[in-house]
């Protein structure tokens, strides 16, 4: 008898659930300047108008999570956590059937960063890219700069595919952008995991 895939919306330390528009106002508090410098190559403060249309650009993604720490509270269900304080949003783009590539994004409060919860978020987000929504690949983008989030990248598995020279003016200066990518194959061989059938 086949066993029925489950699909777990909560990490360790996380809580993942649809990011809805009333989460805007809690979004335009905590992502200041260099969280959204850092994360998601904006050049320019994230209102609630800019916000706003981010959500509307976004409304066919498969995935456009909230990210929450766990309560201290209990969830409903056994083995469920309870979602506590927003820390962050992430997505990955639709994807075609005959061109399964999805474009990530995240982006953690400045006081979030650092902490080990990016790397997390992404695990998880990879995994529900390949195991649940038949991904090949996954791709994002980094400024040149920007070495802890290169380096974080780098640690779960994403390789450089190009660089973009030059194409981001910034504080009176331009940066490269990093293209990368990770295919499944190479996320199932570096932890081992076997394809479900």
């Amino acid at each position: 008898m086949s066993t029925v895939p489950v699909v777990k919306f909560h990490s360790e330390r996380l809580v993942y659930r649809t990011s809805e528009k009333s989460d805007i106002p809690i979004f335009v508090k905590i992502f200041d300047e260099h969280a959204l410098l850092a994360s998601h190559l904006e050049t320019r403060p994230m209102t609630t108008e800019r916000w706003e249309q981010y959500f509307a650009n976004h409304e066919k993604s498969p995935y456009f999570i909230t990210i929450c720490l766990v309560s201290d509270e209990e969830g409903e269900g056994k083995g469920k956590k309870k979602a506590g304080q927003v820390i962050g949003q992430m997505s990955l783009s639709a994807a075609e059937t005959r061109f399964p590539v999805s474009r990530f994004a995240i982006k953690l409060g400045s006081e979030y960063q650092g902490k080990g919860y990016g790397k997390e978020a992404l695990l998880w987000l990879l995994e529900q890219g390949f195991e649940h929504y038949g991904l090949h690949k996954v791709s994002g983008d980094v400024l040149s700069w920007n070495e802890p989030a290169k380096k974080l990248y780098k640690s779960i598995g994403f390789k450089t595919e190009g660089i973009q020279r030059e194409c981001f003016f910034i504080g009176g200066k331009f940066y490269d952008n990093h293209c990368l990518g990770i295919l499944e194959r190479e996320w199932r061989q570096r932890y081992r995991l076997e394809k479900s059938d």
